[in-house]
């Protein structure tokens, strides 16, 4: 891989994790200050456990372009 690519890469990767982690956020915040009030046990249980699982996918997802990217620079990108 050339040098801009890796810095662009790396970047890039710096900006989907802030991403993520103000999504993860929100749907927390969105979670405590819209439906707990709703004091539905239910909703507020599936809610947390639906949210928990996709951040789960979204970390896991990241992690995988990470190591996917690592390899990548590794290899060189030669052929």
């Amino acid at each position: 891989m050339k040098r801009w690519q890796k810095i662009a890469g790396m970047i890039l990767f710096a900006l989907i994790a802030i991403y993520e982690f103000l999504t993860w956020a929100n749907a927390y915040i969105h979670l405590k200050y819209v439906v707990e009030p709703t004091e539905n046990d239910f909703l507020v249980n599936e809610s947390y456990m639906c949210v928990n699982t996709l951040s789960l996918g979204m970390w896991l997802n990241l992690g995988i372009a990470v190591f996917l990217f690592i390899c990548l620079w590794r290899k060189g990108g030669g052929r």
